[in-house]
């Protein structure tokens, strides 16, 4: 077992060790300042037994110095560089996320697919981040030319908020910088290389674009492009021989088959020549598709892949720094037993789980007692067992009662429902019905749908009075149901949607999936009634009033259209660029083209990396002589 030695590293406190590499080493860190503040951030050091080679703390100095300058949401932030006991650091931000190589395979193993949605998105952002490291300009206005040039799946990383950022530029070059690339030398990893990149050949901005493309193909085609043994990768990459992407994946668009066609071009000057334009492409392609992926859509796919992983390391997270403050060990980078256990050591004191019961109340239960049962339950306990914890926790519980008066923690679900039928609940043995209740709670919490749904019909039959109370649940195990098959079998989805609306007419996520259903199956009148609904029972979302504000205009009722979007831009989502967009096309369809370019002005201000918005508006503007 390692054991890691929380220490003070200048201004930082470096709570744990994340990883280690040839040139240098990650902490997770936390700054801590006046009046509380605290910033959870990430410290990589160059490894100290190289802190004397000149040309590998130039090259760090220089990796420093160019993630410097650059400001974007798609790519990771610097916040400080410098030197401590002779050894130089990057503070950056801590992105609590995953990589996009973990993600694809946990999906595999799960068969839980990412969807075109997802992929496209993912895609969107890192392009859009590449967009703006390749025109990035100095204070003077000079061009930099900053080339990432190791654009693969492990340096693109997913936060649990659904934010994409592009990290590690440790071989990424600029002209203004002293990182030359010599011709005949190869950086980055080969899979993910550009056909001139693996031959040694210069290389600019394109090189990137290719390699997105690399990781578009293999998104959708769920399989590496270029595989095989290290010469042969090669020989394929040289040569940009791969299968092509209408032979491997699956009913794949014609468009969405040009994108990618383009990107993984050969020739750098039949390829895109920005990685601007394979956005826009992309965004057109969305929208043609109504498909509207966001952060918080694509955030719940993330955390429901990972929900144990999620809840385990925020528990860690919080067990370390908290050690810390107390002055004690932690140990960390635990191997896995056999029955995926870890075997550890959790140092705890009376002041700790007094503190740690009083954020249990006020923030964790009883949402996240779940996640710390799951946990616990996990951990092999050297020191202190489970029970032991239990116990220590259960004293403390009546201490704190004891101190401060007692007051009752809220319900939690079962609860609730034994609140509902007291006669039930009251009897000192459980009935066959809060017997089936419970199990299917259990399923339920657990996603087994299928059996869930069942228990809860069965109780429904059997126990009329019961109804109300279980309506709920029973409407989230069939739509449970129907999110698992909704791609492979949209009518069984429907069905059972249908049935759970018939249960929870007021259940917004049933209503919205079967709106965008009869939406896809091109049947409007019935997509509307179903947003229509949504609207009325959540009328600050504005996802339905977006959807319908796109069925209006597919019907050429451009009124009700501009109405709808209108809704969304008061709400002002994260897509409001998208839904003034909308509005400058139905402006443009009706001759208004004054209050087409004022409502494109609009979206490019909302959101300057609208590169549609930014086209549309370049070619009014030419049409209109406006050079501006």
């Amino acid at each position: 077992m390692t054991v890691f030695e929380p220490k003070q590293f200048g201004k930082y406190q470096l709570l744990d060790k994340i990883a280690s590499g040839g040139m240098a080493e990650l902490f997770r860190a936390k700054l801590t300042g006046v009046q509380g503040f605290e910033k959870l951030i990430a410290v990589k050091k160059i490894l100290p037994n190289l802190s004397r080679e000149a040309n590998l703390v130039k090259a760090f100095i220089d990796e420093a110095k160019l993630a410097a300058l650059l400001h974007h949401e798609n790519i990771i932030q610097i916040y400080d560089f410098g030197s401590m006991d002779d050894q130089y650091f990057i503070a950056m931000e801590y992105l609590f996320g995953k990589d996009l190589r973990t993600i694809t395979r946990t999906a595999g193993s799960k068969e839980l697919a990412l969807g075109m949605e997802n992929i496209l998105y993912i895609v969107s952002r890192i392009c859009a981040g590449l967009d703006y490291s390749h025109h990035l300009r100095d204070l003077q206005g000079k061009p930099l030319n900053i080339i990432h040039r190791d654009i693969n799946p492990q340096n693109i990383l997913i936060t649990y908020e659904g934010q994409v950022k592009i990290i590690d530029f440790g071989i990424a070059k600029a002209a203004s910088h002293n990182t030359q690339t010599r011709e005949n030398l190869i950086k980055g990893k080969l899979a993910y290389m550009s056909p001139e990149q693996a031959n040694g050949q210069k290389i600019d901005h394109r090189s990137d674009i290719f390699s997105t493309g690399i990781i578009l193909y293999e998104l959708l085609a769920a399989r590496r492009m270029f595989s095989g043994e290290t010469m042969h990768v090669l020989s394929l990459v040289r040569e940009a021989q791969y299968d092509p992407p209408e032979e491997v994946i699956p009913d794949l668009p014609s468009k969405l088959n040009a994108i990618l066609s383009r990107a993984l071009a050969k020739d750098p000057d039949e390829r895109y020549q920005s990685a601007g334009e394979m956005l826009a492409d992309i965004e057109e392609f969305m929208f043609e598709r109504s498909l509207r992926p966001n952060t918080r859509s694509f955030a719940g796919y993330i955390k429901e892949l990972f929900e144990e992983e999620h809840a385990e390391e925020e528990l860690a997270l919080w067990a370390r720094t908290k050690n810390y403050e107390a002055g004690a060990t932690v140990p960390q980078n635990q191997p896995l037993q056999q029955d995926g256990s870890y075997e550890t050591t959790v140092i705890l004191t009376k002041e700790f789980l007094l503190e740690k019961l009083t954020e249990f109340k006020s923030a964790i239960w009883p949402q996240k007692i779940k996640s710390l049962k799951n946990l616990l339950g996990r951990w092999k306990l050297k020191k202190l067992n489970y029970r032991t914890v239990a116990l220590i926790l259960g004293m403390v519980v009546l201490a704190v009662a004891a101190d401060v008066g007692y007051k009752k923690l809220p319900f939690t679900r079962n609860e609730r429902e034994a609140s509902a039928y007291p006669s039930q609940s009251a009897t000192a043995t459980e009935s066959v019905e809060d017997t089936k209740i419970a199990a299917a709670n259990t399923a339920l919490e657990n996603k087994k749908y299928i059996l869930a749904a069942s228990l809860f019909e069965e109780v429904y039959a059997s126990k009329p009075s019961m109804q109300n109370g279980l309506a709920k649940d029973y409407a989230r195990a069939l739509q449970g149901q129907a999110s698992d098959i909704i791609h492979k079998d949209t009518a069984g989805a429907q069905e059972l949607l249908l049935k759970a609306v018939g249960i929870d007419p007021q259940n917004i996520s049933c209503l919205s999936q079967l709106g965008y259903i009869y939406m896809d199956r091109q049947d409007y009148p019935q997509a509307i009634q179903f947003y229509l609904k949504v609207t009325e029972l959540a009328p600050q979302q504005p996802g339905a009033f977006f959807n319908l504000g796109y069925i209006y205009t597919i019907t050429k009722n451009y009124e009700r259209a501009q109405v709808m979007y209108g809704r969304v831009v008061e709400l002002r989502p994260a897509f409001t660029d998208e839904a003034l967009f909308n509005l400058a096309v139905i402006h443009e369809k009706l001759g208004d083209r004054d209050r087409c370019i004022k409502k494109l002005e609009q979206a490019v201000a909302f959101n300057p990396g609208n590169i549609s918005a930014k086209k549309y508006l370049h070619q009014l503007k030419q049409k209109t002589g406006d050079k501006g």
